[in-house]
């Protein structure tokens, strides 16, 4: 009996060696895989903060991109806008000038018509008086 508990703490202790040594062999497996995760990692990062930094770089370009458009279309509008109130003086001119015009040709055959009016009717009145002549003699 002696002899089979001396052989089965051997075969213990064997088998605490084996495990200790898998256990080591574990371990260092767990830090070969830790290391190499964290690699990753610190590559995946690098990679992510180029990307991030570019993202930004290209962003920066279109907004200055477009903040040049947008400062072009304000000078186009303002071009266009100064363009139409030099047409709309000019139109305003140009209908003051035709106002004035139309004023005149109202006012000529307004005389022309009292011109017209009064000759009628001075041959009215002439041509009354003859006949209160005729009849009054």
């Amino acid at each position: 009996l002696a002899k089979e508990i001396e052989e089965t703490r051997k075969e213990i202790k064997e088998i605490e060696l084996k495990l200790a040594k898998e256990i080591e062999e574990t371990r260092k497996e767990i830090k070969e895989v830790e290391l190499k995760l964290t690699k990753e990692i610190k590559q995946i990062e690098l990679k992510l903060t180029k990307e991030i930094e570019e993202t930004r770089k290209e962003i920066k370009q279109i907004e200055l991109k477009l903040t040049k458009e947008i400062e072009e279309t304000r000078k186009e509008i303002k071009e266009v806008e100064l363009k139409l109130a030099k047409e709309m003086k000019q139109i305003e001119l140009k209908l003051t000038k035709e106002i004035e015009e139309t004023r005149k040709e109202v006012k000529q055959v307004e005389s022309r018509l009292v011109k017209w009016m009064f000759m009628f009717w001075s041959g009215q009145l002439i041509a009354l008086i003859g006949i209160l002549k005729l009849f009054l003699k």
